[in-house]
């Protein structure tokens, strides 16, 4: 033997028994038995549809009639997938899953025997028949008739009904036009609905038509005549006053409706209440229920009066109670459908309320049997009190802390931090705006400075990112006062209560700080880019919009643009103290004006003036101490025209030319 395990093989077939040979690698015996033999699934999906599903076998691989892919299929069949070849499955469902919630539905009737009746000898009871293809039960309901006095409903259970020879009631029972007998009792079908007409159809078995039912019934004729019956003449109104018995059949579920409110405001803790009204026409009684409004803080009681008849007054009650006879011989007075209209009032036990509106049933009613009009049905509007919410007076910032913690601590038990504008942070953090001030006299409060508290220096710092301000003093030497930190950073509040806003800081504006007021002087190079750059938020330092204004003010004082324009230059050339055609920056302010006045009201304005329209201004440098006069009567020249009209150039005096300035058109200023 060349291995081990053969010659364990030869001795187990000369011996007949088998030999315990160790699990170890190449000394593995395999013995009949010992293949996987797992039981096999028959319980699948298959295209969605649960069933059982045999194995399928390599015999039934058969290639499809057409391909199952969007193609004609691959030329070599090395290439075909899959999908392209289709297997076919021996299918086995059963009812419950193949006929899962499909009915067949059938319409008929059967004959009961009446015999305590002279009018009529059999009543045809209408019925439904419903078989269940799942498991071949059936039911049979009996559609419900108003006022019919027989019980209707489930006629029959759902179950497997056994016929006289033992078996069940199966489909080919079921007969359009035939008879079905059920426990001795016999039906006649006589039509079933689309569905089932199409599945027998399909199922290869005969539908005859449908067949109307039977209406030459002794019960239908009774009920004829009694609706044929002759009236009292005179009086259309006999029937509501006369007997019990007519009248509930003639106005049975017949019900007047009326919207009602009651006037409470008079008493302590009083309102207006809303209710309705309905007055049952059978019997002459009398519900009112209360319309309840959300969060109304009442208790949710649904009725004010239970039905009954509603007596006029509230009379005595005695020791018993008494009967409606008794109650009739001391001519006890109710409410009666008569005496019902729109603005009338109903009294219900010392509550009166107000009839203000009612359906449309009640309205054709009222017209057709008590010969009103329209116009006595016009609802009346009943004006709702407005509630007004006070407003919440919130106490006075003491100083301790922000006015957002003290706001909170008003409207929170506990008080929650302030939500911090995470987009506001990462666009505008790191973003401060400088300004040099000085401290100056407080009219509004009687502060009065003295020489030493004028001549102090301080830098006010503005921080975008959360609106604070802080203001420091530069240390002066032997100057008596400790410089450092004048105010820490925080929020400040106009005298208005509203904080200061970024458009509040500019060159000549006046900041109060707790009692303090300080003017702004200057602002570095970096504010005033900022506010140039983001004009739209700061008007102070939007060229374009001085420039109109300034147009504004000079045709408000000239006719005509020539005459402007004459008179600007001249008013600039007179305060041309260099003579280089330009006016300094102190003086830009008194010429302007002279000629349009209101054209600027604050040093911000003159300072982006010569910004944009200075002498010697070079690209990236916006620094300049003064204005060019002939940059800024070319500027006004182009926008005037729009105002006051063309400039006659024959007219017009020659602006002078200052070097590049001249140049400078409104698209160069940014």
């Amino acid at each position: 033997m060349s291995t081990y395990s053969e010659y364990a093989k030869y001795l187990v077939s000369k011996s007949g028994r088998s030999l315990q040979v160790p699990n170890l690698p190449q000394f593995a015996v395999r013995r009949p038995g010992d293949e996987v033999r797992h039981r096999p699934q028959r319980l699948r999906y298959v295209t969605g549809v649960p069933g059982v599903y045999e194995e399928p076998k390599f015999d039934n691989l058969v290639a499809p009639d057409e391909p199952v892919g969007s193609f004609d299929g691959p030329e070599d069949d090395c290439c075909a997938k899959p999908t392209q070849v289709k297997m076919n499955y021996t299918t086995r469902q059963p009812a419950w899953v193949a006929y899962d919630r499909k009915v067949l539905r059938f319409f008929g009737y059967f004959k009961e025997a009446i015999t305590e009746r002279r009018e009529e000898n059999h009543r045809v009871r209408r019925c439904v028949v419903c078989y269940y293809l799942e498991d071949g039960s059936m039911s049979i309901d009996e559609p419900r008739e108003d006022n019919s006095g027989i019980p209707q409903g489930v006629f029959l259970r759902r179950h497997r009904v056994p016929k006289s020879n033992g078996s069940f009631v199966g489909l080919h029972d079921f007969v359009v036009g035939g008879q079905l007998e059920v426990y001795a009792r016999t039906f006649f079908l006589l039509a079933c609905d689309p569905f089932t007409r199409t599945f027998l159809q399909k199922s290869g078995i005969e539908v005859g038509p449908d067949q109307e039912y039977p209406y030459a019934t002794p019960h239908h004729q009774f009920r004829r005549d009694f609706s044929r019956r002759v009236q009292a003449a005179g009086d259309s109104n006999t029937h509501f006053w006369a007997g019990p018995s007519l009248k509930s059949l003639e106005l049975d579920k017949k019900v007047l409706r009326f919207y009602a409110c009651w006037d409470d405001r008079g008493s302590l803790f009083g309102d207006r209440h809303a209710y309705i009204v309905h007055y049952y026409l059978s019997d002459d009684t009398v519900e009112v229920l209360e319309v309840h409004a959300r969060n109304s803080g009442r208790d949710p009681f649904p009725k004010l009066l239970n039905r009954m008849k509603l007596p006029k007054h509230v009379y005595e009650v005695g020791a018993c109670p008494m009967s409606a006879e008794s109650r009739a011989k001391l001519n006890y007075k109710y409410y009666h459908f008569t005496e019902l209209k729109i603005g009338g009032t109903v009294e219900v036990y010392n509550r009166k309320l107000l009839l203000h509106d009612c359906d449309e049933f009640t309205k054709s009613f009222y017209i057709t049997y008590c010969n009103r009009t329209p116009k006595d049905f016009a609802p009346i509007k009943i004006a709702d009190s407005e509630l007004t919410r006070p407003k919440v007076k919130f106490p006075p910032h003491e100083g301790f802390g922000s006015d957002y913690d003290s706001l909170q601590s008003c409207l929170h038990l506990i008080p929650k931090p302030a939500k911090r504008d995470t987009m506001r942070f990462i666009e505008q953090e790191g973003k401060v705006m400088r300004f040099n001030a000085k401290m100056v006299d407080n009219p509004a409060l009687a502060i009065r400075l003295n020489s030493v508290e004028k001549s102090r220096k301080f830098v006010i710092s503005y921080f975008i990112v959360d609106d604070t301000i802080q203001v420091f003093e530069p240390p002066v030497r032997n100057s008596g006062i400790v410089g450092g930190k004048f105010f820490e950073r925080g929020p400040v509040n106009k005298r208005d209560g509203k904080k200061y806003l970024a458009r509040d800081m500019f060159i000549g504006a006046r900041v109060s700080v707790f009692g303090r007021s300080f003017e702004l002087l200057d602002a570095d190079e970096y504010t005033l880019e900022f506010m140039e750059s983001n004009h739209w938020s700061f008007p102070k330092s939007d060229v374009v919009r001085i420039v109109e204004n300034t147009v504004e003010a000079l045709a408000r004082q000239y006719p005509d643009s020539n005459s402007a324009l004459n008179a600007l230059q001249t008013a600039l050339l007179a305060h041309d103290y260099n003579g280089n055609s330009s006016v300094e920056i102190e003086e830009l302010m008194p010429a302007l004006n002279e000629v349009c006045p209101g054209a600027l009201s604050t040093q911000q304005e003159a300072i982006t003036l010569c910004r944009s329209f200075g002498v010697g201004r070079v690209d990236h440098t916006r620094e300049a101490s003064s204005l060019s006069i002939g940059a800024m009567v070319e500027q006004v020249k182009r926008a005037i025209t729009r105002t006051l009209g063309p400039v006659d150039s024959s007219a017009a005096t020659q602006a002078p030319q200052t070097g590049a300035s001249a140049e400078l058109t409104m698209e160069d200023m940014f």
